[in-house]
């Protein structure tokens, strides 16, 4: 899992989604360099939620480390937990404008 959501974090904007790859959504905080990451994937679906974070945290690590040092949030979400939670940037992440 982590490997594919690093893929994701890395993946140049503007070049086409993978099909059934998470859905990564960065989210900078209130203040610098504070910043929140929402990975939406249905493959977490039965994972358990501090398993969840880990995941996020470490391929936030190894896939963008200058944003790994102000991670504040690291959720990893089902479909239908975003759409619950209305995760910030959700809709537009997953037209392929991040």
């Amino acid at each position: 899992m982590i490997k594919e959501i690093v893929a994701e974090i890395k993946r140049p904007d503007k070049t086409p989604k993978p099909s059934g790859a998470p859905v990564v959504v960065a989210e900078e905080g209130d203040t610098a360099p504070n910043i929140h990451y929402y990975v939406v994937w249905d493959r977490f679906q039965g994972v358990d939620e501090d398993v969840r974070s880990k995941i996020v945290f470490e391929a936030v690590k190894r896939g963008r480390p200058k944003d790994y040092r102000g991670l504040i949030t690291a959720l990893g979400l089902t479909t239908r937990e975003a759409i619950a939670m209305g995760v910030p940037g959700y809709e537009g992440a997953l037209a392929g404008n991040r």
